[in-house]
């Protein structure tokens, strides 16, 4: 089992269950796993979050670093703050398996509905399983 994800609290059971839902854990970099750790954590995320965030969301770790970072830069930019997106990852992981490109064409198609982009931030902070319509 990798040390990082021991070090966050996830359990040789638990680690186990990971791989049988996405196998491609078991072929990670140590320095890969960490890094989307550290992702995580520059977010203020705690361990435990961490933790449930990937105990949740199993094809996290398995994304590309610069995937996620321009996940994240794309809801930055269209105005949702550090701290709400914090959060709205730690209630909604599964935020992290989109691609910024859908985050942009989710706003684009609402605010073409007549939406301005606070409301749509709003939208998603209150319901992000809107995102999945």
């Amino acid at each position: 089992m990798l040390d990082s994800l021991r070090n966050i609290g996830i359990s040789e059971s638990e680690y186990k269950e990971l791989i049988e839902e996405n196998s491609l854990i078991e072929n990670l970099e140590p320095m890969d796993v960490e890094d989307m750790i550290m992702l995580l954590k520059s977010l203020n995320c705690s361990d435990e979050h961490i933790k449930n965030i990937i105990l949740s969301d199993v094809f996290y770790l398995t994304r590309t670093k610069n995937d996620v970072q321009k996940l994240l830069i794309e809801l930055y930019d269209r105005g949702i703050s550090t701290d709400d997106l914090t959060e709205l990852i730690q209630n909604y992981p599964y935020i992290l398996e989109k691609d910024d490109f859908e985050i942009s064409e989710f706003f684009n198609k609402k605010m073409g509905d007549g939406a301005t982009q606070e409301e749509v931030c709003e939208m998603i902070l209150s319901n992000p399983y809107v995102l999945e319509i």
